[in-house]
């Protein structure tokens, strides 16, 4: 094994292995196909799983095994094949390169967990712009114990910060263990996804310094995957340019079907390794990682959910994407409603409140004077958000119908200014 992927593995990582436990010996009998069977804990009559007819009632068109049995630990095989097969439709710079069979994990933020798990060792520094799912502390400091060191998300020139990136790297460093770096576009809670200049200049600075001797992993939360809105912006994941950038560099992709296929309720996510360092046996190593951590974590996930995903990514594609289609358009306009209902609103300038800039996804986002204030007096009003940190409010527009948007941004200025004018 190289020396990359050794020193990716957390204390845990490297002790985690599928032991030939139960699952592994269920999997071993399933593949011999035995005349008997006695190895799972499933009630079956007929090599069918036994049921309650009621429940099975509301499951039409799904066979008893495809709504009843367990899945295997890393997910149905075929979706792991269809998934990726997807994954390479939606970002064609990805043909040809190698990266793991995407596993199936408890939504995305069971992808995210399982790389906590893994990947991050107590005390690692783990970079991430100051723009974050809030969700990232209870994952990686509260779980792995890391330490998270931020940089701006923008710079001066309102560009996202490829030298604060940089300088973050050089400063955290520690011998003997990879730099985490988190990344998330479209943002979570800003709604921005980086141009496509800017993405070609962030490729080009990691390269750098991996070229200088940093050993970077660039974990790529896309769980807004899909939702871009302008011409310009960056409309692959990034994973699929790192996938191969460079050998001092491993990408993990932690993607879902939650917003990508609109089954948020599924809780069925993915998660993908990729270095040009890995050789096949690296691989196989790291999927049998990847399915002890899921032993432990979760064991599978659920069944019913993978089997109607399979028959959506397999059945009629074409309808699918056409109704997928059509729900974009719909968050596309409620994107542009919003952009012109803030531009109206920023014609004075306010001091006390300002929009993050924001092309993409379900959100924007606004800094200003004390967010848990304002969100507590909008909360009286009629309008919920969200306050991030001390300065940031987020609104999320995808959950309102596009007629209710305007009035929604206009009390979001005059509760500012009735609390700071």
């Amino acid at each position: 094994m190289n020396r990359i992927f050794e020193e990716m593995f957390s204390p845990l990582g490297k002790r985690t292995f599928l032991n030939k436990g139960i699952m592994a010996q269920s999997a071993e009998a399933a593949a011999a196909k035995p005349e008997m069977n006695a190895t799972v804990g499933l009630s079956e009559k007929g090599g069918l799983p036994m049921f309650v007819p009621g429940i099975y009632s509301f499951f039409n068109g799904l066979g008893e095994k495809e709504v009843f049995s367990y899945a295997p630990l890393a997910g149905d095989p075929e979706l792991r094949r269809l998934w990726k097969e997807d994954m390479l439709r939606k970002n064609p710079s990805l043909t040809g390169k190698r990266f793991s069979l995407p596993a199936v994990t408890a939504g995305l933020t069971g992808a995210l967990s399982l790389a906590a798990h893994l990947f991050i060792a107590p005390e690692d520094p783990v970079i991430v712009p100051d723009l974050y799912w809030d969700n990232y502390d209870l994952l990686f400091k509260t779980l792995a114990g890391a330490d998270l060191n931020t940089f701006t998300f923008f710079d001066a020139g309102g560009r996202f910060d490829i030298s604060g990136l940089s300088d973050t790297v050089e400063d955290t460093a520690v011998d003997g263990r990879l730099t985490k770096i988190i990344l998330n576009f479209p943002n979570n809670p800003s709604g921005y996804t980086l141009k496509a200049e800017e993405a070609e200049a962030l490729l080009k600075e990691l390269k750098r310094l991996a070229g200088k001797g940093f050993r970077l992993m660039v974990i790529c939360d896309d769980a807004y995957f899909g939702l871009f809105y302008e011409d310009g912006i960056m409309k692959e994941s990034l994973f699929s340019r790192l996938a191969d950038l460079d050998e001092n560099i491993v990408a993990v992709k932690c993607d879902a079907a939650t917003k990508e296929d609109l089954v948020w309720g599924f809780r069925i996510g993915f998660i993908s390794v990729a270095s040009p360092s890995f050789g096949y046996e690296d691989y196989e190593v790291l999927e049998n990682k990847i399915k002890g951590a899921l032993r432990y974590m979760t064991s599978s996930c659920s069944r019913p959910a993978q089997s109607i995903l399979i028959r959506a990514l397999s059945s009629d594609l074409e309808a699918t994407e056409r109704a997928k289609e059509e729900v974009l358009s719909e968050m596309r306009s409620r994107y542009l409603k919003v952009k012109e209902a803030v531009a109206a609103c920023s014609v004075r300038e306010l001091p006390f409140i300002e929009p993050i800039p924001f092309n993409s996804g379900y959100f924007m986002s606004f800094r200003t004077l004390d967010a848990e204030l304002l969100r507590k007096t909008l909360l009286t009003k009629g309008l919920g958000t969200i306050a991030i940190g001390g300065s940031v409010l987020r609104f999320a527009y995808c959950a309102l119908d596009i007629d209710k948007i305007d009035r929604a941004i206009r009390m979001i200025y005059e509760a500012a200014e009735e609390l700071w004018s």
